[in-house]
C-alpha cells in the first residue's frame, strides 16, 4: 500500500481539538474514547500500534472485561468515519497492530514543523520578509492547546515538544517583527503575554525592546521594574540580560531599534541597526554572552585533542580538564545516567534499552525494558522507571540481567532516588497537572512500597540528600520536600519549570528550564540563596567531582558551576546535531548523553 495516497483526501488537525477535514469540510470525532484512540494512531501513524497498548491507553488500569470487543468496536467507528466504503485502507490490522496509513503532510502538527524549519533557514539567508511571513503562517495553523481535551496521556510528550516549537517560533517572529519595523505592533501582543507568563525574562525583554524601539523610553523603563517586581517575589534579581538591556536604554544606546524617522530611512540602514537589536532580544545582549563564551572557551578549557563526538553516544568528560576523553556508542536518545564503581548506566528510550559502560569503554546492553526513563543505583541493584508502566524493573548491576519488575500504587513511574533506606519514585497523574501526584515511598527491605505522599503537580526529577528527598513540580513551580519518616511533603516555591535537581555543596541545585538557570537551596534554612544563568534549554544537573554540571540541550553547552562562587566556569561544547541530556559525576570522571537533535529546541 502506499502510504503516501492512502489518506489523499483527508486531513488531520491536533493543534487544538482533534479533528478529521475531508476536502477541506469537518467531520466531527465524537466521543472522549474514539478521540483518544484516533489521537494514538496519529502519533504512531504508519506503525502498527498493538491491541494491548491501544487498551490500556483508552482504559488504563480498568480496561473492560471485553476489552478486545469494545476496541473493535471504537475501530469500526472510526474506520467509518475515516471511509470511503469500510475505511480498511485508511485504518488496517497487519496482524502485530492497526496502522493508521497517513502522510505527514496530511498532518497540521507535521506541517507546523515544516514551515518553523523553513522560517529558520530564509532568515539565516537573509531573506526576512520571507521568513516572518512562514512564521505567521506556521503559528497561524494553531486553534488552540494540542488535542485539546483528548483524554490520552501518552500524548504529553507530543504535546510538550509541539508547545516548546510554538513558543520558540513566536518569540523568533516577534524578534523579525521589531527588526523590520513592527514594533508598535507587537507591543499589545507582548503585554498579554507577560501577564500570562510573567517569569519569561525573553519576553519581559521583547516587550522592553519593543517599546522603547516604538518612541516609549519610559514605559520601556518601566516594564523593567514589573519584571523586578515579580521576580524579586521569588526571592530573585532580573538575569544579567535584563539588566544589560536596561543599561543600554538608560543611556540610548546606538545598537537598539528606534522609530524611523519620517517612515523609515533606507531599508539596509534600518536593517543592519535592527540585526543588532534581534542578536540583543535572542541572546539578550550579545556582548555579555560574548564575555562568557570568550571567558568559556579560554585555551585552558580546551586544550587538547577532542574525539569525535556523535548522537547516541556516552561521552566522559575530565574534570581536571573539562574536555571530553572517551565517546562510547550507546542506544538510540540516550537519556539519564547514573554510576556506580567502574561503571555508567544510560537509559536508552527510543531502543527501549539499558546499557552499562565501563571506565574502559567496553559496553553491555540489556533489551526487554519498557519505555525507559530514570534510573537510580544501590549496591547491586539498578533500579529503572518506565513512564508508560505501573512498575519499575530491578536489574542485577553484576551480570547485568532484568530480575525483577515490581508494581507500584500509580499508572506512572518517573524519577527515581536512592536514601533513607527507600527507593523514591515520583508519579505524574494520568491527567498532567491536576494536582493529583505523589511520590511512593518504596522499602528496599521487605520489596514493599510503604506509603504514598502527596507532592506538587508533574513531579519528573528527585534526589536524595541531607536527609531527605526532594522532588522538582514542572507545571507547580516549586520543590516537594520529604523526610522519610514523614507522611507529608513541604513546599518550596523555587522558579518556573523545575526540572533537573541534585544534592551536592551543602546544597540543592535545582535546573529551572524557562528561567534558564540553576537555583541553589540552602537544605537547612529551605531558603533560595543563590542562582546561576545558563542559557535556554537547561534540562539536567549533578553535583561532584569539583563543579555542579549542568546539560543544556538547545546552547548544545555542559556548564560547569564553581559552587564556591556560584560562576559558570567551563562551558563544554557538543557538535550538532549531538544535544547533552542526562549528566552523572562521580568516580573521578563527568559521564554525559548525546542524542540526536538536529533543530533547537531539542525534546
Amino acid at each position: 500500500m502506499d502510504d503516501s495516497q492512502a489518506a489523499s483526501g483527508l486531513e488531520f488537525r491536533i493543534l487544538g481539538t482533534l479533528q478529521i477535514a475531508v476536502d477541506g469540510r469537518e467531520r466531527a470525532v465524537q466521543g472522549d474514547k474514539l478521540q483518544a484512540l484516533l489521537a494514538r494512531l496519529l502519533l504512531d501513524r504508519n506503525r502498527p500500534v498493538s491491541a494491548e497498548r491501544l487498551i490500556d491507553d483508552l482504559w488504563g488500569d480498568r480496561p473492560p472485561a471485553t476489552g478486545r470487543q469494545s476496541l473493535h468496536a471504537h475501530v469500526t467507528r472510526l474506520r467509518r468515519l475515516l471511509g470511503p466504503g469500510d475505511g480498511t485502507s485508511v485504518l488496517s490490522n497487519d496482524g502485530r497492530g492497526y496502522i493508521l496509513h497517513v502522510s505527514d503532510d496530511r498532518v497540521d502538527a507535521e506541517r507546523f514543523r515544516r514551515l518553523v524549519a523553513a522560517a529558520r533557514e530564509e532568515r539565516r539567508n537573509g531573506e526576512l520578509d520571507t521568513a516572518r511571513a512562514s512564521y505567521r503562517d506556521a503559528l497561524g495553523l494553531w486553534r488552540g492547546p494540542v488535542l485539546d481535551g483528548v483524554p490520552l496521556e501518552a500524548a504529553d510528550g507530543e504535546r510538550a515538544e509541539l508547545d516548546g516549537i510554538r513558543l520558540a517560533a513566536l518569540e523568533e517572529r516577534i524578534d523579525l517583527d521589531i527588526e523590520l519595523g513592527g514594533a508598535a505592533e507587537v507591543v499589545p501582543e507582548l503585554e498579554q503575554i507577560v501577564r500570562r507568563d510573567p517569569l519569561r525574562e525573553r519576553a519581559w525583554a521583547q516587550l522592553m525592546l519593543a517599546l522603547y524601539a516604538s518612541g516609549r523610553q519610559g514605559e520601556a523603563l518601566a516594564a523593567y521594574q514589573d519584571a523586578r517586581r515579580v521576580l524579586a517575589d521569588l526571592g530573585l534579581e532580573p538575569g544579567p540580560r535584563l539588566r544589560e538591556l536596561e543599561r543600554a536604554i538608560l543611556n540610548q544606546d546606538p545598537s537598539l531599534p528606534t522609530l524611523p524617522l519620517g517612515g523609515g530611512g533606507p531599508r539596509r540602514v534600518r536593517r543592519r541597526r535592527a540585526f543588532v537589536a534581534v542578536g540583543v532580544v535572542a541572546s539578550v545582549v550579545a556582548v555579555v554572552l560574548s564575555v562568557l563564551v570568550l571567558r568559556d572557551r579560554s585555551p585552558e578549557a580546551s586544550a587538547g585533542a577532542t574525539p569525535p563526538v556523535g548522537p547516541n553516544t556516552v561521552v566522559k568528560i575530565d574534570p581536571a580538564t573539562n574536555e571530553i576523553v572517551q565517546v562510547t556508542p550507546v542506544g538510540r536518545k540516550p537519556g539519564q545516567l547514573a554510576s556506580t564503581a567502574g561503571y555508567v548506566w544510560v537509559v536508552n528510550s527510543r531502543d527501549r534499552t539499558l546499557t552499562r559502560v565501563s571506565e574502559s569503554g567496553e559496553v553491555n546492553t540489556i533489551g526487554g525494558v519498557p519505555y525507559a526513563d530514570h534510573i537510580a543505583i544501590d549496591g547491586d541493584d539498578v533500579w529503572v522507571s518506565s513512564f508508560d508502566r505501573a512498575s519499575v524493573a530491578r536489574i542485577d548491576g553484576r551480570t547485568a540481567e532484568l530480575v525483577e519488575s515490581i508494581g507500584i500504587p500509580s499508572r506512572h513511574a518517573e524519577g527515581l532516588a536512592i536514601g533513607g533506606g527507600y527507593l523514591w519514585i515520583t508519579n505524574p497523574s494520568v491527567v498532567r497537572a491536576q494536582g493529583r501526584e505523589t511520590v511512593s515511598r518504596f522499602d528496599l527491605r521487605s520489596h514493599k512500597v510503604v506509603s504514598t505522599i502527596r507532592v506538587g503537580k508533574t513531579p519528573i526529577f528527585t534526589t536524595f540528600g541531607y536527609g531527605s528527598v526532594w522532588v522538582s513540580n514542572y507545571d507547580d513551580n516549586t520543590v516537594s520536600v520529604i523526610s522519610p519518616g514523614s507522611v507529608k511533603a513541604e513546599t518550596i516555591d523555587v522558579c518556573h519549570g523545575p526540572l533537573g535537581i541534585a544534592a551536592g555543596y551543602d546544597s540543592i541545585w535545582v535546573v529551572c528550564y524557562w528561567d534558564q538557570r540553576v537555583v541553589r537551596i540552602d537544605p537547612t534554612t529551605r531558603r533560595k540563596v543563590g542562582w546561576v544563568w545558563v542559557g535556554s534549554g537547561p534540562l539536567s544537573v549533578s553535583a561532584g567531582e569539583g563543579g555542579v554540571w549542568v546539560t543544556n540541550r538547545d546552547t548544545r553547552d555542559v556548564y560547569r558551576i564553581d559552587p564556591a562562587t556560584n560562576e559558570v566556569v567551563a562551558k563544554i561544547p557538543v557538535p550538532a546535531p549531538s544535544s547533552p541530556q542526562g549528566v552523572v559525576a562521580g568516580e573521578g570522571a563527568v559521564w554525559v548523553s548525546l542524542y540526536e537533535c538536529p533543530q533547537t529546541p531539542c525534546f
